[in-house]
């Protein structure tokens, strides 16, 4: 069956294929329309940043862009503001290079030469980069599926952290679509768990109390379902240096 689970310093992707796997047929409500239709978007690849003697700090935005005012895409916008920006969206930026550069002053004012500085004399320099993307993973006539995904590395002493977030939308009206779209919760929950035990072991597994932790949404794609892990939320960092 279609059951694959990729794990890489940044992110665990554990991904289900719903028709191959036994235990989670008739799990999921009814599926939907499978006649593809797109959404108009604009790829966006901009960077930008601040230096300080031979210290930068980099600032990296991958994203396609929604283009169109309809609802689904509205919403869109706007959840790509509220995380990218860290707060309430006031307004609804249509252009992506405009969104771009109000990130990019974001940035650059958090990482001023003022700063950087002080950081490199505490120590803990060196530079920044910081990578946002905001990518459409698959759509038909009723939903669409994006992931919001950052990743930040610290050069003066390696240390680097990752998020992720995914968001399917129906089409229709802009609504979310999360675990409300499942028969049963608690028979994907399991699903997930045994293929969990089965790639990092009971070890692995034992560090929750109260079991291992769900991902936030579900990802709708063509083939089936996806959940992502951020950095070290289903193993303990010593597994992932052994993987």
């Amino acid at each position: 069956g279609i059951i694959k689970m990729t794990v890489c310093t940044l992110l665990a992707v554990l991904c289900l294929g719903l028709g191959s796997c036994k235990k989670l047929k008739g799990v999921i409500s009814k599926a939907v329309s499978s006649q593809e239709t797109e959404m108009p978007t604009k790829h966006f690849k901009l960077e930008g940043g601040s230096k300080y003697q031979d210290s930068e700090a980099k600032f990296t935005l991958d994203i396609d862009y929604p283009q169109v005012d309809s609802k689904a895409a509205i919403m869109l916008r706007r959840l790509f503001y509220e995380m990218s920006m860290e707060g309430p969206c006031t307004e609804d930026i249509q252009d992506g290079q405009v969104m771009f550069d109000k990130l990019l002053a974001k940035y650059k004012e958090a990482n001023s030469p003022e700063n950087m500085k002080q950081e490199l004399e505490e120590g803990i320099g060196d530079g920044w980069y910081y990578n946002i993307r905001f990518k459409k993973e698959w759509e038909n006539e009723n939903v669409i599926s994006y992931t919001y995904s950052a990743d930040a590395f610290n050069v003066g002493n390696a240390t680097s952290s990752a998020w992720i977030k995914d968001i399917t939308l129906s089409k229709a009206d802009g609504r979310l679509l999360g675990w409300e779209m499942f028969k049963s919760k608690a028979d994907v929950k399991a699903v997930i768990d045994d293929l969990l035990v089965t790639k990092y072991g009971r070890e692995g597994a034992d560090m929750y109390d109260q079991g291992i932790p769900m991902p936030d949404a579900p990802l709708f794609l063509g083939n089936g379902i996806r959940f992502d892990y951020g950095d070290y939320s289903i193993v303990s960092p010593h597994i992932y240096e052994d993987t």
